[in-house]
């Protein structure tokens, strides 16, 4: 493997060991996940990632309608319809698109607000 391609992959590590860890996982799932992912990584990146002091962000809950999201935030419970629908897993990070496909289910069918988000403080 060439050194470009061992930077992509670092690079590519370092990006989904944070994005799980902001989303909650702690750093042992989240060097788990990446194990079993078929990236090739070596223990002793594996071990690196369990190692690592992840600094807290500050993420708070709090409860919010479909109109107060904004991109970056990262749901805190399942999204479901009015009707009980789920519409978005937990966990899942807000995006623009994703605000644009929610404004037009709450104006449809509707969701059922407010719900939980995690913000950075």
């Amino acid at each position: 493997m060439d050194l470009r391609s061992i930077g992509q992959l670092l690079v590519r590590t370092a990006f989904e060991f944070d994005r799980m860890t902001t989303r909650g996982v702690t750093r042992e799932a989240a060097a788990e996940s990446l194990r079993g992912a078929g990236l090739g990584l070596s223990e002793s990146v594996i071990k690196a990632l369990r190692s690592l002091n992840v600094a807290s962000r500050g993420l708070v809950v709090r409860q919010l309608r479909v109109k107060e999201l904004a991109p970056g935030m990262v749901l805190d419970q399942d999204l479901v319809s009015s009707k009980g629908i789920r519409l978005v897993p937990s966990g899942q990070e807000v995006t623009r698109s994703l605000i644009v496909r929610l404004t037009s289910i709450a104006d449809g069918v509707g969701v059922a607000e407010p719900f939980r988000v995690r913000v950075l403080a």
